[in-house]
């Protein structure tokens, strides 16, 4: 439904999208788990095959009358380019369609291909890669074109790919399965009549060989012959709709929005790890931090130091389905909602009290805020990241090295007054600066500390703690302008993160 309500014309029904998708769970045979949750690569709740057939439906509710599928299961399969475009064009005369998927096991693509063979009976034409498949997918195929070390063996029919290998003295037993022999005959030796010597000794040069061997003697065959005129014949009565642009259907940013943060919100309720997560590990946080400092006194000597979705987005955002910044602020709406304001408030709840800050209203809620601020500002930084860097350990080390920066001119560590000029700078990007700055003055701000020895002596204010710091705070501004400055933090990442979704390849162009 997620694609058809997005895909599909404005004015088309939603019942009558409801028939189409029902249609399509028809043909896939998906009726038995359509109301079931798909699940990720580490938690999957259909099978394999349920799930690559779920792909295609999600493509086949526009109705396309040419499928694409790319199927490596043995290693990426090698193109060559310009017959690529030879069946490109004739599909294109008869006004196709196109669709890319990736492939499945042996098992798997016959229960796949089987399906995909009743949805050719039914007008769509079907064309994919596939590595060695088994004699029961074999033949269903209707036209062939088999590729080797980048050159085109053959093109054509599939019933008379065996005579053409026996037509140049290559025979395939009664009983073999013809895909694993024209393997056999791009990769073996002994069964070209090919002058030996003439090959090279080393294994990747032999089979580059076979191949070009065995593509000049297709390039020399009738059968290629015959392509050749079907271009021709195909070009000339050509009436245009080959430069013809296929509009794409789109529909208005709100429209799409509440499609896309519809299924956001729905998959972080579905994804209950993660929930519970971000709800227990802030309050044991909050626990381990309220225990550390709880029952500490207001003395002079105590008072002063007891105060961390791109396969996906690529993927719908190539295929149309929505505008890079409809996913984008679905996600921030997502994300800001359900995992910084909630944990932010536990949290807040939690070690505010257990610390003994000071109790009055106003000063809760800024220490609040600056919990929730930091939050979103961290999350930020982590979005960005995230868009730019394709592995998760190199994601991860990335966020915690800059993390770990941050942390260092906060101030505590090191005295940033007193930090070299050409690293000074540092300072006035560090998020856990302006945050520290937030809750030391507003903790500060109006304390007395009193002494060890005589709790009813209070000669020490909090104040001067903040001018021994040298860090402002005479004026309300002084306080707002670390939010600002936190604010500034992190629309300047969600910006760059912007710019890095649009920056992915692959993309569609909305």
């Amino acid at each position: 439904m997620f694609s058809a309500n997005l895909r599909l014309p404005r004015h088309i029904p939603f019942k009558t999208k409801i028939n189409i998708v029902n249609l399509v769970l028809s043909q896939l045979q998906l009726e038995k788990c359509a109301n079931s949750k798909i699940g990720s690569q580490s938690s999957r709740r259909i099978s394999g095959g349920e799930r690559k057939r779920t792909n295609i439906g999600m493509e086949l509710v526009l109705s396309p009358t040419v499928l694409f599928l790319d199927e490596p299961t043995s290693g990426k399969f090698n193109f060559n380019f310009n017959y690529f475009i030879l069946s490109y064009i004739i599909l294109l005369l008869k006004k196709k369609t196109i669709l890319f998927i990736e492939g499945l096991d042996s098992s798997t693509a016959n229960n796949i291909i089987e399906c995909l063979s009743q949805l050719s009976q039914k007008g769509h034409t079907i064309i994919f890669s596939i590595h060695q498949p088994r004699y029961s997918i074999f033949k269903l195929f209707d036209n062939l074109l088999l590729m080797g070390a980048g050159h085109c063996i053959y093109h054509g029919s599939v019933h008379d790919v065996l005579p053409f290998f026996s037509s140049i003295g290559l025979t395939c037993e009664e009983h073999d399965n013809p895909a694993d022999f024209i393997l056999d005959v791009c990769q073996d030796i002994r069964h070209i009549p090919y002058p030996k010597d003439d090959i090279d000794n080393e294994t990747d040069q032999r089979k580059d060989n076979i191949c070009r061997y065995l593509h000049d003697v297709f390039i020399k065959s009738p059968i290629y012959d015959s392509i050749q005129q079907q271009i021709q014949d195909a070009s000339k009565s050509s009436d245009g709709t080959l430069n013809k642009q296929v509009k794409v259907v789109s529909h208005p940013c709100l429209i799409e929005m509440w499609y896309v943060t519809q299924r956001a919100f729905r998959n972080s309720f579905r994804n209950s790890t993660l929930m519970i997560m971000q709800t227990i590990v802030p309050i044991c946080l909050a626990i381990l931090v309220g225990c550390l400092y709880m029952n500490t006194d207001h003395t002079f000597e105590n008072g002063v130091k007891n105060r961390l979705e791109r396969v996906l987005f690529a993927h719908e955002n190539a295929s149309g389905y929505y505008r890079v910044s409809t996913y984008f602020i679905s996600k921030l709406m997502c994300d800001i909602i359900l995992l910084r304001s909630f944990p932010s408030i536990v949290f807040s709840l939690i070690s505010y009290f257990m610390i003994q800050f000071q109790q009055t209203v106003n000063k809760f809620f800024i220490y609040q805020l600056a919990i929730f601020a930091t939050s979103v500002c961290s999350a930020s930084v982590c979005f960005f990241v995230s868009a730019s860097v394709e592995t998760i350990g190199v994601a991860n080390l990335v966020a915690a090295s800059f993390c770990v920066v941050m942390l260092v001119f906060t101030g505590y560590l090191v005295d940033v007054t007193n930090i070299v000029k050409f690293l000074s700078w540092i300072k006035w990007v560090s998020l856990f600066r302006y945050a520290s700055n937030v809750i030391t003055i507003n903790e500060f701000t109006q304390l007395k500390l009193c002494s060890t020895n005589n709790t009813n002596n209070c000669l020490i204010k909090g104040e001067h703690i903040l001018d021994n710091h040298k860090i402002d705070y005479s004026t309300t501004w002084d306080l707002w302008k670390n939010f600002v400055a936190l604010a500034a933090i992190t629309f300047f990442f969600f910006i760059l993160t912007f710019i890095q979704l649009l920056r992915l390849p692959g993309r569609s162009h909305r």
